[in-house]
């Protein structure tokens, strides 16, 4: 019996002042699009696994996208 696959996980957080296009570069990432409508974040989080091949591993990507207004901090 083989042992169980490996996950190893990766943690963005973006960071940076509000309105400079930390959601638009993450959605762009996740959705390949661009939303031109801007829409204040408070916080969103968003969770990738990707199958590594050969090793049989997995990959989670966790992105933390901040607001970059200091009122929610």
């Amino acid at each position: 019996m083989s042992p169980p696959a490996r996950t190893n996980t990766v943690r963005l957080v973006f960071l940076g002042a509000a309105g400079v296009g930390k959601s638009a570069l993450i959605h762009r990432f996740l959705h390949d699009s661009f939303e031109r409508k801007y829409t204040r974040t408070v916080d969103e989080f968003h969770v990738l696994e990707y199958a590594v091949t050969g090793s049989g591993g997995k990959v989670r990507l966790e992105i933390l996208d901040t607001s970059g207004i200091n009122k929610w901090v």
